[in-house]
């Protein structure tokens, strides 16, 4: 199963530290609203080697990390170290402050077959193609790949404690989450967190287009260089892990926003959509907080001038489901995000296979949702509720993936804290 491996980290040096805030962000965030954030504008940033702007040609992010190591701006620690890495933070509308605990290291890249790393969702190909480009010229790791492993006895979670008694830093983020690092260099230790993972299986949390990418980085190296050990860093890939048995593992819901239909007519979508919904005008945009998602298959619909509650209708699920064309088990047919794909962006909007891409974007708060649609930033927005952690488990262990960015998990991975060599 699982195999992880202590490693000798690259972080920025000791006067770059004083200014992380400056340095680092979550690396989900789009080239778009990096560029927007001005986060380019420090030459240092660690998205000029995380996600340069300046690619292709490739080469320049290579140029760029080796400059880096040259001239110090990265220095790699001496001693081999599994890093503890803790969150603090609050959910959206809770006032309680959370921590998620984990730690980071290296991880044997595995191939999916055999069942170690289990993603849950697909990915976009020109992202792992982007991914595995960047990977390949820089030769360095800088974002953690988000990963859940069980272990209901929480026999880690003292070690990572004694550990962040006197941590390396710690930055917040613009969201007001705190992320603290630590180090542990214990070989004792390190080995019990290698015998506690030995016999577990990862789900990937976040970060599956990084995880492919080293994925196509080990083949290719695996391919081309015939004294393969099976031991070189690029066999291996920066993890985050966390332990899904601790609390609440953060799911936000991952909303739709449609624009750019050609011919696009409010009344048209609304009579294709009654073929299969029941429609509930609602009084106002803002009522639409208002509704509890408590029964499956109900969504919430947003147009420029009115929103509407959706439920599906059973028989219209019924009927479909035997439809060969949707070729997903049944378990993975009846989840939220399987029917809003099925029944709103394909049957009702026309929109399959990568074509519909060019029409998709997603959001986390439905505020925003309803804010670009009256601005008429986006046609319509499809307002969905977070997948429950044992559903994505279930879709794991099923071998199936459900549609892309079906999950956001928060807080993000702090881009930045640390790098490892690939």
């Amino acid at each position: 199963m699982a195999e992880i491996k202590p490693f000798k980290a690259w972080k920025y040096n000791h006067f770059l530290r004083e200014k992380l805030y400056d340095l680092t962000a979550p690396l989900s965030e789009t080239k778009f609203r990096q560029k927007q954030a001005a986060l380019y504008q420090e030459p240092f940033h660690n998205f000029h080697i995380a996600s340069p702007s300046d690619v292709p040609p490739y080469e320049n992010v290579a140029r760029r990390v080796q400059n880096w190591k040259l001239d110090r701006v990265i220095e790699q620690d001496p001693l081999q170290g599994l890093y503890v890495y803790y969150q603090y933070f609050r959910l959206p509308q809770q006032p309680e402050e959370l921590c998620r605990k984990g730690f980071i290291s290296l991880v044997q890249t595995c191939e999916w077959a055999a069942k170690v790393i289990l993603p849950h969702e697909k990915t976009f190909s020109q992202a792992v193609e982007y991914r595995t480009n960047v990977l390949k010229h820089a030769e360095l790791m800088t974002t953690p790949t988000h990963g859940l492993y069980f272990a209901p006895q929480e026999v880690l979670e003292a070690y990572m404690d004694e550990a962040m008694q006197a941590p390396l830093y710690e930055v917040t983020d613009p969201d007001g989450t705190r992320h603290v690092l630590g180090v542990i260099h214990d070989r004792q230790v390190i080995a019990l967190f290698a015998q506690t993972l030995a016999d577990k299986s990862i789900i990937i949390a976040d970060g599956h287009h990084r995880y492919t990418a080293s994925l196509n980085h080990k083949r290719w190296h695996r391919h081309h260089n015939p004294n393969h050990q099976g031991d070189e860093p690029y066999n291996y890939h920066l993890m985050w892990l966390s332990n899904a048995a601790q609390g609440d593992p953060g799911i936000l819901a991952t909303h739709r926003l449609i624009q750019g239909l050609p011919y696009f007519e409010q009344g048209r979508v609304l009579a294709r959509l009654a073929k299969y919904f029941d429609l509930e005008p609602l009084p106002s945009h803002e009522a639409i907080f208002d509704i509890t998602y408590t029964e499956p298959w109900n969504f919430g619909l947003v147009f420029e001038a009115q929103a509407y509650y959706l439920r599906l209708k059973p028989l219209a699920f019924d009927n479909e489901a035997q439809n060969p064309a949707w070729a997903l088990p049944l378990p993975l047919k009846r989840l939220d995000i399987s029917v809003m794909h099925h029944f709103i962006i394909e049957k009702v909007l026309g929109l399959e296979g990568t074509q519909k891409f060019e029409h998709l974007d997603f959001a986390q708060y439905s505020g925003d949702c309803i804010a670009r649609v009256k601005r008429r930033e986006a046609q319509i927005a499809i307002l969905t509720h977070p997948i429950p952690l044992t559903q994505i488990a279930q879709v794991c262990e099923s071998g199936h993936l459900m549609p892309e960015k079906s999950t956001y998990f928060f807080p993000k991975v702090l881009s930045g804290l640390v790098f490892a060599d690939g």
